[in-house]
């Protein structure tokens, strides 16, 4: 009898799953509560458990409106889902650290 697994899961309990083993398969398609983003639907991206998640330009006075679309996971600090991987599951942030910036405000500084 598989384990019953709720529907909505925070940052930690999603952890606390995959290390005691359970298949990241079997998480995919419930929602990551995530306390900066909100709710997210958990997916199988590149062979790993991802969150997606559209990232708009935190430039100050940004008007572009262009957005960026990065895939969340965990990584060195259990439970905080802070690290995105792009669409080639290619690692590329550590949103506690960074932040997105648009093209158009890149340009400009």
């Amino acid at each position: 009898m598989a384990a019953y697994i709720a529907d909505i899961l925070t940052p930690d309990e999603v952890d606390e799953l995959l290390d005691v083993g359970i298949p990241a398969e079997q998480i995919a398609g419930k929602t990551l509560d995530h306390h900066i983003w909100g709710h997210l639907p958990l997916i199988i991206h590149h062979g790993a458990l991802r969150a997606p998640v559209t990232l708009k330009c935190e430039r100050k006075g940004c008007t572009s409106g262009q957005t960026r679309t990065t895939y969340l996971g965990s990584g060195l600090h259990g439970g905080a889902w802070c690290y995105g991987w792009n669409e080639n599951g290619e690692y590329e942030v550590n949103l506690r650290d960074q932040i997105y910036v648009c093209d158009t405000c890149q340009v400009k500084s």
